[in-house]
């Protein structure tokens, strides 16, 4: 954001940047999981979404993986 419109930030241009990000994940879902931690910023929301991408992706990667009988 800070790239796009150089200048000081405001809690108003926090938020409306963290909901254009939110809105461009195309993820209903994901979008409600994330504003459940209720992130201040963009910073913190894309920190979320990391952890629930690798998290998604570990137990898709434990689910493929053959169980050992």
């Amino acid at each position: 954001m800070s790239l796009a419109y150089s200048g000081p930030t405001s809690d108003f241009s926090n938020i409306v940047a963290r909901d254009a990000f939110l809105e461009a994940l195309g993820n209903s879902l994901l979008r409600i999981r994330i504003l459940e931690k209720k992130p201040p910023d963009l910073a913190t929301a894309l920190k979320i979404a990391y952890r629930y991408k690798a998290f998604d992706k570990g137990s898709t990667a434990v689910a493929a993986q053959p169980k050992k009988v």
